[in-house]
């Protein structure tokens, strides 16, 4: 063979080799020159994801005001003879005393109610306030009163409002079996008109004798009916 057609073999040869290794597919070895693309992560705010609402709990029932405010017992939570009830019904009679700069001619405190009149230079007016701390009805009328009539008057400030619950306490020391809370009628907080000292009375509706009671400042308690 000559050496021209040796030279001609191994060019078709090598053209043979070129074709193979273009139509052969690059197999993937696995190595990391090329990553796979991961899945996109979740980036929705947490805000646009709806949550589960919480049932709203039910509102304590405000309790009804009974039809007639003398149905109020001493025993329940909102008798006016507690102090802390006493204290805010007082503070709404105040309001309504400085707004005519009068005074208290006494103060009659039952569960259920107080009763006061207000006296003024010319004027005289008869306020009720009930368990719901308002103005239950009011009168007004003419009345020329004397000139000292403050001496004999109270206002807010000459009141101890605790005077009431420790009255019915003192009764219970005295009084055979417990139970004067639940049996009041009423109480009355007035200035004497000789030594002008603030005297506290309590009466009781039922239960055991005695049923009527006094405090005097710098007096001993005593029973007085």
């Amino acid at each position: 063979m000559s050496g021209q057609a040796k030279f001609s073999i191994a060019i078709a040869a090598i053209a043979l080799l070129a074709i193979a290794a273009v139509a052969v597919p690059k197999i993937d070895s696995g190595g990391d020159d090329e990553e796979s693309p991961e899945p996109a992560a979740d980036t929705a705010p947490a805000a646009d994801k709806p949550e589960r609402e919480e049932p709203e709990k039910p509102k304590p029932a405000t309790p009804t005001p009974p039809s007639s405010p003398d149905d109020v017992k001493g025993s329940e939570e909102r008798a006016l003879t507690r102090p802390a009830n006493f204290r805010r019904a007082l503070a709404v009679l105040e309001r309504r005393r400085q707004s005519v700069e009068g005074v208290f001619d006494g103060l009659r405190v039952a569960p259920g109610r107080i009763d006061t009149t207000v006296e003024t230079k010319s004027r005289r007016m008869h306020l009720q306030v009930r368990t719901d701390f308002k103005i239950g009805f009011s009168t007004d009328s003419e009345f020329p009163n004397r000139p000292d009539f403050r001496r004999y008057g109270l206002t807010a400030k000459d009141v101890d409002v605790r005077s009431p619950a420790q009255i019915l306490e003192r009764i219970d020391g005295v009084r055979r079996g417990a139970g004067a809370a639940r049996d009041i009628d009423y109480v009355v907080i007035r200035r004497d008109i000789i030594d002008f000292k603030v005297n506290v009375s309590a009466y009781l509706r039922s239960g055991p004798a005695p049923r009527s009671f006094s405090q005097e400042p710098g007096e001993p308690f005593r029973v007085i009916g």
